[in-house]
């Protein structure tokens, strides 16, 4: 289970799923877009930085450890910006408006066939 994962989609509408699980006693780190594994660390206990590429955009995924606490700040590179923690709300709202109008959509259709066939 990722302690914290970011939502990110390109200019070209390419979604990254990225995430970052940190081992509690090993300090071992994944990271992985997508659900694929972009990068694998061992026994992290000090601050560290982590550069690679989202398509053809450059990131870097910082952990900062204080005494008890662990942070992790994702940043695009390219534009500078921070890419904030979207495990909240992870979809955007207009990829459900699609979902729910390519359902609607398509059970009009299913019920038009239905009438048809009755006919």
């Amino acid at each position: 289970m990722p302690q914290q994962s970011w939502y990110y989609k390109n200019n070209s509408d390419i979604a990254y799923d990225l995430s970052i699980y940190h081992g509690d006693e090993s300090g071992h780190v994944i990271i992985y877009s997508n659900q694929a594994i972009i990068i694998i660390d061992f026994g992290i206990t000090t601050d560290k930085s982590y550069s690679f590429y989202l398509g053809e955009e450059l990131f870097e995924l910082s952990i900062k450890i204080e005494t008890s606490n662990r942070s992790y700040v994702l940043k695009n590179m390219y534009s500078g910006s921070k890419i904030s923690d979207d495990s909240q709300n992870k979809y955007p709202t207009e990829h459900v408006k699609k979902a729910l109008l390519i359902v609607t959509m398509s059970a009009i259709l299913g019920l038009i066939a239905f009438l048809l066939l009755l006919n």
